[in-house]
């Protein structure tokens, strides 16, 4: 059974690799002044072989003023102080689901696009929705309120 790669899970959702330190790998995409990432993990299925394994990780979003330079590269960046990380087990819009010969089901990176898609997008938006308040706050209490937030758009929520 083949596992999946970043590279190849970044082209089927059509976003971008970028590494950060204490991140690893991840997938982003730039929306307005936010950097929205995907923080993929596989995961082995209990008393599983190797190669049965489930995905994983967050969804995470960031001010992409703080990468300035995201051209592909070897070295890991700086992570941002922004950085907001919430694991994908807290929205029950993100099935949980098998990698198949490497292959990462739609249903899933749809649930992971549709998140990252309802995260804010500027500024702006984000004082708006979040508090202007937020990005003063420790990053468990970031966490909670981006989840509370994003649990509350029923577009975001929706398993459709």
């Amino acid at each position: 059974m083949a596992s999946f790669t970043i590279p190849d899970l970044a082209a089927q959702m059509e976003m971008a690799v970028v590494c950060f330190r204490g991140l690893g790998d991840s997938l982003y995409l730039i929306e307005g002044e936010m950097l929205k990432i995907y923080q993929p993990r596989s995961v082995r299925r209990l008393g599983g072989r190797p190669g049965e394994r489930y995905m994983s990780g967050a969804i995470c979003m960031a001010i992409k003023a703080e990468v300035p330079d995201l051209r592909p590269q070897r070295k890991r960046l700086a992570t941002p102080p922004s950085l907001t990380f919430c694991p994908i087990m807290n929205f029950g819009g993100i099935p949980i689901v098998d990698v198949i010969d490497g292959a990462v089901p739609p249903e899933f990176t749809r649930g992971i696009k549709r998140y990252l898609s309802a995260m804010p997008s500027s500024l702006a938006e984000m004082d708006a929705a979040l508090g202007s308040d937020f990005l003063s706050k420790n990053g468990i209490d970031r966490c909670v309120a981006l989840v509370g937030y994003l649990r509350a758009l029923p577009e975001a929520d929706s398993t459709h």
